[in-house]
């Protein structure tokens, strides 16, 4: 049986070609499992808010516990596309909504009161805060947002 060198580089493309798909970091965008997402933020938090080791383990137990709440939506969601079945995204949007705020909530309750302050500016930018605001709410294309919108947001 002869092999040409033409078929040897085909099959060796496709066998490197599959090895870098599988090779590729799983968990989506959020990059990761609950337990790396859990530890990541983590680590992001003892940074910015000065976490001591007793605030930090209970802060850790609360990320991986909301991670992990996160991360079965997210495979419900993969689920359901593999299914064709049809994505409420709202109902997820709140659902996210309200793991997040229940993840916050639950992270200020150790902190000290500058702890918060400086959480609270670091979520600021990461959940809509003035940015959003500035660019105006969604609604029709072209249309301004109110002025109560414009000083709610500043």
């Amino acid at each position: 049986m002869i092999i040409s060198v033409k078929g040897m580089m085909m099959t060796l493309a496709m066998v490197l070609t599959i090895a870098f798909a599988y090779a590729q970091p799983q968990g989506g965008r959020r990059g990761g499992n609950p337990v790396e997402q859990a530890k990541k933020e983590t680590e992001r938090l003892i940074l910015e808010l000065e976490l001591n080791k007793k605030q930090t383990k209970k802060v850790e137990a609360i990320n991986l516990k909301y991670a992990k709440e996160m991360q079965q939506i997210r495979t419900e969601i993969g689920e359901r596309r593999e299914a064709g079945e049809e994505i409420d995204r709202d109902a997820i949007r709140t659902k996210m909504q309200v793991i997040r705020t229940n993840h916050d909530e639950e992270v200020k309750s150790l902190l000290t009161p500058t702890q918060i302050e400086k959480f609270d500016a670091m979520l600021k930018p990461e959940r809509g805060g003035k940015a959003r605001a500035k660019r105006g709410k969604k609604g029709k294309k072209g249309q301004k947002p109110s002025k109560e919108e414009i000083e709610e947001a500043h």
